[in-house]
């Protein structure tokens, strides 16, 4: 574990072009970071506490009203045959989350953040985080193929089991 810290070291003091860096220094450098990752064994760490942080504390706020995000959307609810896709591609991730209760699925976004909280680190995460939706871990692909969509996604072709699962998919997402 000792030696991914050495992966994460980071560049070297002066890397900036204009304090004059030494192109030797730097060929050094990245030839000493090549060969740590090759002789790294075992799986790299995950960062899945990094994306979360960044996700809810260090992206700004997102800039429109907050008033405009309803928590009660109008219209219908969704339906298998509804396309559906990401307001907001950008501000949205996802990830496994591993904790002594077992795995879940979250769905982060951004938008919620606020200027109270901006930059400012938590050790803990808080169970009612605002911008995270939790799923049970089967519904990661479904997350994944919501993600990764360029457009509409039908709410029948969700990676889920049963069509029940996808509506109540669905409306989470709403």
């Amino acid at each position: 574990m000792d030696s991914s810290v050495e992966l994460r070291r980071g560049l070297p003091i002066g890397f900036l072009p204009s304090s004059g860096m030494e192109r030797s220094a730097l060929e050094s450098a990245v030839d000493h970071f090549r060969e740590q990752l090759k002789n790294f064994s075992g799986a790299i760490p995950r960062a899945d506490d990094l994306v979360r942080d960044f996700m809810l504390t260090r992206l700004p706020p997102f800039g429109i009203d907050r008033e405009a995000l309803s928590e009660t959307p109008d219209g219908e609810p969704p339906t298998l045959e509804s396309g559906v896709t990401l307001a907001y591609p950008a501000h949205v991730t996802y990830l496994l989350d591993e904790s002594d209760d077992g795995k879940e699925a979250l769905l982060l976004t951004s938008v919620h953040n606020d200027r109270e909280t901006h930059m400012m680190l938590s050790d803990e995460h808080d169970e009612n985080e605002t911008g995270v939706v939790r799923f049970p871990e089967h519904f990661l692909s479904a997350l994944k193929q919501l993600c990764t969509s360029r457009g509409f996604i039908r709410g029948d072709t969700f990676d889920l089991p049963s069509d029940e699962e996808k509506k109540v998919f669905l409306t989470t997402l709403r």
